[in-house]
């Protein structure tokens, strides 16, 4: 069995579109995060950011710069947008139903 990776997420409880100032925040604290696990000898395989509707031009900037600084270390970061969020959610929730009927 592998070693266990971890998933860091942030969900934004966030109408409109998320701006700069937050998501380069988020990004802050998702490197803090990621820099001390990885000296406690932890295995972080990428990070999720939820909500809002969408990123702001120059939160977008900052998301993709990221998300090419994650890709250079063979991890991942990914944004949903709160309707995103809700599909992914309706989804797992019809698998369960689908499941519970057999």
């Amino acid at each position: 069995m592998g070693k266990r990776k971890i998933v860091l997420a942030q969900n934004k409880d966030y109408s409109g579109k998320i701006s700069k100032p937050v998501m380069e925040k988020i990004i802050d604290d998702f490197k803090e995060n990621i820099e001390d696990l990885e000296e406690k000898g932890k295995t972080v395989a990428g990070t999720i950011i939820n909500g809002g509707e969408g990123l702001t031009k120059g939160a977008q900037e900052v998301f993709d710069e990221y998300t090419e600084e994650m890709e250079s270390k063979e991890k991942f970061s990914i944004y949903n947008t709160n309707e995103e969020v809700n599909k992914i959610k309706e989804s797992l929730q019809n698998k369960v139903r689908n499941k519970n009927k057999t």
